[in-house]
């Protein structure tokens, strides 16, 4: 084992299409420092680049086509259902923090996203966004919870959620994000003390930038973010901190919708969900019941109702149809293909000319172009071949349809193929953040770092060996000339059964279970 100590900070959708222009205007010095002394360049995402499966290809160092995880679903067509991919238990794979325990290194994870439910780690582990709600069992070890929140307010959830901001007000729903933003990073710098390797995920950078892009509300949490991290600095001088994004953003100039295209084109059918379609007929919306709410003063009620029930928010939104929404099912039967996430295709296996179906699909998606601007708006189409090759191909998508800049191609059930009919104004792309700053790291700019690459090289940094089952690449350039990592050979090993089955015993004898 070497006497070093590791942060990695996951900013959620970070982009230095912002960042840099931030730093610029000198509201963002921490980053800026940062910047400028440490290691910094683009991260390449995964595609694709959703928050499910970046997450988890980062902490496992595996492409989506080993992980099983291609979306927050994957389309099984003999089930004729979506099967989920929002629970930890869905993954088989063994994290960054499985490997550094079994080394003898303690963790903390905070705030990451499918990473519940939690699972035994020597340390700790505090779930994220993707825990159903906040009355549930969110830590590891069970009682850290009770502490979380009597001793730190600890919330997953903010009490004024985005999708209810014009009934609470923009300013409460700043502040309310900020406070979350601090009480992550004080718990992260308290529970540091006593472990090796901390990771904290920070997820309203993302949800901000849909909706608000660059304006007011995502500068002011940034700014804050800036703060808590020249704090966590001063504090822990001699860790190595990583900064990282899960994937990139930029703004949305043009709007398709994909899933509609293909119904208009017949290959994607789908069924009407009478209940939705019922409320939309009789005038109850979605926008309507949050304007009948602001005109009454509910805010403050609404505030108490969202901090005992968090969840209530998404409800309204699944169960209440907005006013463009048409509340469809998909006919499985009847479908040549499946649309899933924003740009994912799953096509029929039981067409008999799938293959000549396919090659048509491609060339007819290639030339869509905008109406207004005669612009091709797709880049390229990868085939399961070309990006999807491994341990699950057989449940990868078809085909995966990338973009041009600024063009957001997505599925949601909503009227009309082409025109602004969501809420977002901003959307993912695959050119993320990464940053690193510390005794062991050198300054200079990096071109050639990959999501999947981070976990090796904080491995090699803790002198442990490299899994041969990783897909991703040591960053060795990254540290500071003379410094062990540097010097050091990567090393690579095949983990045996065997040795996981000690690796398991070690850590219940460091947790006191054995």
């Amino acid at each position: 084992m070497i006497d070093s100590k590791v942060i990695v900070l996951g900013l959620d959708g970070a982009t230095w299409t912002l960042l840099d222009k931030y730093i610029e205007e000198g509201h963002l010095p921490n980053l800026g420092k940062l910047r400028k002394e440490g290691v910094s360049g683009n991260l390449k995402s995964v595609i694709p680049p959703f928050t499910c499966p970046s997450w988890k290809s980062y902490s496992t160092g595996r492409k989506p086509a080993n992980l099983g995880a291609f979306g927050w679903g994957h389309a099984d067509w003999e089930k004729e259902e979506v099967v989920s991919t929002r629970s930890s238990t869905y993954f088989e794979d063994k994290e960054l923090w499985d490997y550094l325990n079994q080394t003898g290194y303690r963790t903390g994870i905070i705030n990451m996203p499918t990473t519940y439910p939690p699972k035994k780690v020597d340390g700790y582990m505090i779930c994220g966004p993707t825990t159903p709600d906040e009355n549930k069992d969110y830590t590891y070890p069970p009682d850290l919870k009770e502490k979380l929140e009597s001793k730190y307010d600890y919330e997953i959830f903010s009490d004024t959620p985005l999708g209810l901001r014009d009934v609470l007000g923009e300013e409460k729903m700043i502040n309310s994000i900020k406070d979350v933003v601090r009480t992550r990073f004080e718990v992260a710098k308290d529970f540091f003390q006593d472990i090796d390797f901390l990771h904290l995920t920070l997820y309203y950078t993302d949800s901000l930038q849909h909706v608000f892009w660059d304006s007011r509300p995502v500068r002011e949490v940034w700014k804050t973010i800036d703060q808590e991290i020249g704090k966590l600095l001063d504090e822990y001088p001699e860790a190595n901190l990583f900064i990282i994004s899960d994937h990139g953003f930029e703004k949305i100039d043009t709007y398709f919708n994909l899933s509609n295209w293909l119904r208009s084109k017949g290959y994607f059918k789908t069924k009407e969900k009478s209940s939705g379609s019922f409320l939309k007929n009789i005038g109850i919306t979605r926008e309507n019941i949050l304007k009948i709410a602001r005109n009454l003063n509910f805010g403050r009620i609404m505030k108490k109702i969202l901090k005992k029930f968090p969840e209530f928010s998404e409800k309204i939104d699944s169960a209440v149809p907005r006013e463009f929404s048409e509340e469809r099912k998909r006919d499985w039967k009847r479908s040549n293909v499946i649309p899933l996430m924003s740009n994912l295709i799953y096509i029929n296996p039981k067409l008999s000319d799938k293959e000549n179906f396919k090659d048509t699909l491609k060339k007819e998606i290639l030339n869509i172009r905008n109406p207004e601007t005669g612009e091709k708006i797709v880049d390229k189409i990868l085939e399961k071949k070309d990006i999807f090759q491994g341990k699950y191909s057989n449940i990868a998508p078809d085909l995966a349809v990338v973009p041009k800049a600024n063009v957001y191609i997505h599925s949601k059930m909503v009227k009309g193929i082409w025109g602004k009919n969501i809420e977002w104004i901003a959307a993912h792309n695959l050119e993320g953040v990464f940053m690193a700053y510390g005794p062991d790291i050198g300054e200079r700019k990096v071109n050639n770092a990959n999501l999947i690459d981070v976990s090796p090289t904080i491995l090699h940094l803790f002198d442990i060996p490299i899994p041969k089952s990783l897909d991703g690449k040591v960053l060795k350039d990254i540290f500071k000339k003379g410094t062990d990592a540097s010097e050091r050979s990567i090393e690579y090993k095949k983990y045996s059964e065997k040795e996981n089955i000690r690796s398991k015993i070690r850590t219940l004898k460091n947790q006191g279970e054995i």
